[in-house]
């Protein structure tokens, strides 16, 4: 793919591990698995969205979701849009996400309002 030492983009390692193992596991979950051929479909899917609700690529955006596939699914997916993911911790406050959000210059949140991501 490229030579020791060089800097290649994330989405590119994802992308190519999606072609030479599909079937591989990319992520393990208690209750939840997901190959790499899954993972690189969900989080081009989920820039597609981003994508077509307005944001463009170097706008900023806040993802505030726990730890997990979901949260990598969607930070890959800012870096295919083109996007600034800003993470916001679990213990974060209004004031501090406000502040960092307009610090960003955030144009979009993501966010969970359930115990799962995939809710």
């Amino acid at each position: 793919m490229s030579s020791p030492g060089k800097d290649i983009p994330i989405a590119d390692c994802v992308r190519l591990h999606a072609i030479e193992r599909p079937d591989e596991t990319a992520f393990i979950e208690p209750d939840w698995q997901l190959s790499w051929f899954e993972y690189d479909q969900a989080s081009n899917h989920l820039a597609g969205i981003f994508l077509s609700q307005g944001l463009c690529p170097g706008d900023g955006l806040a993802v505030y979701l726990p730890d997990g596939i979901g949260l990598h699914i969607a930070l890959m997916a800012a870096e295919k849009a083109g996007l600034v993911a800003l993470g916001l911790g679990a213990k974060a406050g209004l004031r501090e996400v406000k502040h960092l959000m307009g610090v960003a210059q955030c144009k979009g949140c993501l966010l969970y309002t359930s115990p799962s991501p995939r809710d």
